[in-house]
This record gives structure tokens, sequence and C-alpha cells, in this order.
């Protein structure tokens, strides 16, 4: 049985391929804010994720971030599938940064339905979430601090999906945030 070639928008393939609304009545709250969209949950990072966050906390010691340089990645073998890394690119006075992919991990490249990173993440995100994930991570830079997500989705199996996504700040001067680390794993996986 052949499946279909993942959508694609402007001849960019979509970032995440089919978000769904966030259950109803599925509200765990995160950081004490209890904050929900219409497509992601802000949660407490837990299991597989939690242990991502642990270990940026252990980089990161007495100083307010962690550089990329810092990063163990081989004391995250259980999430190396699921580990992404942005670049921020900054745009000049007073415009935002944009987001570049470093690094995505092959398995969420798999559920996405691409073959590489790269990407801006302003061109490759379905744009039906595009905003939402763009003001996500430009609440890691201006904030300094890491968030939290739970969402849903329609992956390129055409099977749906819950996950949890953490995003860490990252600095190579310890003052401005010129990178983001990223975890996404599959309820299903912790």
């Amino acid at each position: 049985m052949s499946s279909k070639p993942p959508k694609r928008t402007m001849g960019r393939p979509i970032f995440l391929s089919g978000f769904m609304r966030a259950p109803a009545g599925r509200d765990r709250g995160a950081n004490g804010t209890g904050k929900r969209s219409q497509l992601f949950e802000a949660v407490e990072p837990t299991g597989l994720v939690a242990d991502v966050q642990r270990h940026w906390n252990e980089m990161r010691g007495e100083r307010p971030l962690p550089a990329l340089a810092d990063m163990d990645f081989a004391a995250l073998s259980r999430q190396r599938d699921h580990l992404m890394v942005f670049d921020v690119v900054p745009q000049g006075a007073g415009l935002p940064p944009r987001f570049r992919e470093r690094l995505v991990g092959p398995g969420i490249l798999a559920l996405v339905g691409r073959s590489s990173g790269g990407a801006w993440v302003d061109e490759a995100v379905d744009p039906s979430v595009r905003a939402e994930i763009i003001a996500h991570l430009s609440a890691v830079v201006t904030t300094r601090r890491a968030n939290c997500y739970a969402g849903s989705l329609i992956a390129a199996d055409r099977k749906f999906y819950s996950y949890t996504r953490l995003l860490l700040p990252l600095s190579s001067t310890g003052k401005d945030v010129d990178a983001i680390l990223g975890c996404a794993i599959p309820d299903q996986l912790t």
C-alpha cells in the first residue's frame, strides 16, 4: 500500500504536517502559567523530555545560560533522534529574529515526512501553526527561559501522535540567546 507524499507549501515540505487541536479538558498547566492555545498546551516536562532539561541545567551550572558547545549530546543518547537545534539569526534593529534549523533529529524528520533539516522555520512550518511556533521560539529568546508544550499531529505515516516539545535557550556569550535546543518526543516513547 503506497502512502501519499507529504503536503508541500510553495515547493517546501511542511514542518509539522497536521496539527490537531488539544483535547478539551486536558489543561495540565506549565510553569505555573496554565497557558493554553488552540494547538498547544503549556506543560511541565516529564520523562525523557525532563532529562533533557536536567542536562541543560547541569551544563549551565552557575551561569545564566549554557552554550551549544557545552551540551554533551552523548549524554542524551535516548533522546538523540528527537533533538533539534535552531540558530537565532538577528535581522536588525526593531525586527524579530529568524530561526534556522541547524539540526533536526531523524525521529522528528520521519514524523513530519522530511528528509533533512536546514530550513528557515518561517518558510518550512505549516502555515496553520507557523505564527504560534515562531512565538514559542521568540519567547525563549526574549525571556531567556525554557518553554514546554504538548501538542498533537497527524504524522507523515498518517497516524495520530501526541508529543511534548521542550525549547531551551543557549548562548555563546552568556547573555544573548543565539541558539535554541529543542526536544520533541512522542508520548508513545516516554
